[in-house]
Order: C-alpha cells, then structure tokens, then sequence
C-alpha cells in the first residue's frame, strides 16, 4: 500500500527544479520506505473490526457462563430448600 503519491511527489520535485531525475527518484523512494516503516506497526480498520469480534464473542461467552452459574445456583437453592423441608416435615412428623 503506497502512504504518499511517489509519481506526484517525483513531478512536483522535478518540476520545481528541485533536483535532477536521479536524486528525486532516491528521495522519494527513501520517504516512501520511512513512511512505511512509521506506518506498518499502526492497526488497520480489518484489525480493529477484528478484535471486536473477538471481544463481542468473548463477551457472549461470558454472558451465556453467567446464564448457566445462576441455573446452577438456583437448582441448588431449591435443593436446599426441599431437603430443609423435607426435614421439618420428619422433625414434626
């Protein structure tokens, strides 16, 4: 992916007398090369979206794990409800 325009750029120097053709060519080339190396590490909108991805499927995950504790946790109260239950009714029985 080119970051600047280098056809334009090398136009614009050669035009304005900036340098003969060979050193506007090893210019360009050299800003080219620095803007890539700068840019290259920075995320891309396809990285962003991805990790967002990764995040909303992490997040339901978690959701449906959360869901599936409280089945469990209520399950376990009404155990516990019916076996205290179950005892009273001994006790007095």
């Amino acid at each position: 992916m080119a970051i600047i325009d280098t056809l334009r750029f090398r136009n614009i120097l050669v035009n304005g007398n900036f340098a003969e053709e060979g050193p506007v060519n090893e210019l360009v080339e050299a800003l080219e090369e620095t803007f890539q190396d700068v840019v290259s590490p920075l995320a891309t909108k396809a990285d962003i979206e991805a990790v967002k991805a990764e995040i909303l499927a992490a997040l339901a995950e978690s959701e449906a794990r959360t869901a599936r504790n409280q089945l469990v946790m209520v399950g376990v109260i009404l155990a516990a409800i019916a076996l205290a239950a179950g005892i009273i009714i001994g006790v007095l029985a």
